[in-house]
């Protein structure tokens, strides 16, 4: 374009230059002719410095071009590439960073239930852990109970046991061992171990065992209630924050022959019973199983329908027990 117009004002100038010539020599046509003259030589010096100025422009566009293209030929500068990257970088490193604030500021349940309690509301500010939430599960049952350290040897997961609640008089459900702590609590020298069990619905656990062979029962006092988790079973429905007491069995035996306790007596060469005989009152060496404080099973020497001797009491007749027995002890 500039090379253009270069060439028109020079086309313009000879134009003039032959009208000057060609005309008659008429003093205000020269004038005129000659203003006109003036006028394109300004044009054409103007448009000849404009296209200087941008070919000049042009030659250090292409210079830049040409060096950037240098650049990149030549693998870019290390260092502006490191500080590029770095800026990539923590980019990448702030979205992640917002994407996980994001995140954590969306409050999951981790199961579906019941929302029984709200601590905070919008706005509030609280302490990292605290909770604001208290979410119910109905369709659970658990029962937060403590073990002495004599007894928890015998306790393991899975093991079924009876709860009763203080707040449910006669009813009993159905639990099973969920979990035994590993460590130990200690409250005023009483060394126990806290135990969770859950309610399980259907089946029948038999009720009678509550100590271990020849001891006595027991009565440890445990955590009342449990997590807040409550359920239904068997028709009957527990509370969070309920009073529970739950015998844990951990032996059984079906069909046994059952002698009260105090009918064993500890002699040497053994255990021995009184048993009335046609000859009067003898001793007999028996072999016992499990007992539960008040009955004592036996494996061995005494068969059903022996009169067993009681001290300072009446005969009885020993008969199979009517339901098993375990050797747990009873605790809260």
């Amino acid at each position: 374009s500039a090379q253009n117009a270069v060439a028109k004002a020079e086309e313009t100038l000879r134009l003039a230059q032959v009208k000057l010539v060609d005309m008659t020599p008429d003093p205000q046509e020269v004038e005129a002719a000659q203003r006109d003259l003036e006028l394109s030589q300004l044009q054409a010096d103007k448009s000849s410095l404009a296209a200087r100025n941008a070919v000049a422009r042009a030659g250090e566009t292409l210079l830049g071009a040409e060096a950037l293209l240098a650049d990149m030929l030549a693998g870019g500068d290390p260092d502006e590439i490191a500080a590029r990257e770095l800026q990539v970088s923590q980019a990448r490193l702030t979205l992640e960073e917002a994407e996980a604030d994001l995140e954590a500021a969306l409050l999951v349940a981790t199961f579906s239930g019941i929302v029984g309690e709200v601590s905070a509301e919008a706005g509030d500010r609280v302490a990292a852990g605290a909770p604001v939430v208290l979410l119910v599960d109905p369709s659970l049952v658990e029962v937060s109970a403590t073990v002495d350290e004599v007894d928890v040897a015998r306790v393991r997961v899975g093991q079924p046991a009876i709860i009763t609640l203080d707040a449910l008089p006669g009813e009993t459900l159905r639990g099973q061992v969920k979990s035994v702590s590993p460590v130990a609590q200690v409250q005023s020298g009483v060394v126990s171990y806290p135990v969770v069990i859950s309610v399980v619905s259907g089946g029948e656990v038999a009720r009678e065992g509550r100590t271990r062979e020849g001891g006595q029962p027991r009565r440890p006092t445990g955590a009342p209630g449990g997590p807040s988790r409550t359920g239904r079973a068997a028709g009957i429905q527990p509370r969070g924050g309920m009073s529970a007491s739950a015998e844990i069995v951990v032996e059984l035996s079906r069909d046994v022959l059952l002698v009260p306790s105090r009918a064993v007596r500890f002699m040497t060469p053994g255990q021995m019973v009184s048993v009335k005989t046609d000859q009067g009152v003898q001793l007999v060496l028996v072999e016992v199983g499990l007992s539960d404080g008040r009955n004592t099973e036996i494996t061995s020497g005494l068969n059903e329908g022996d009169t067993v001797v009681l001290p300072a009491s009446s005969a009885i007749t020993p008969s199979p027990a009517g339901r098993g027995f375990g050797g747990g002890r009873l605790f809260r």
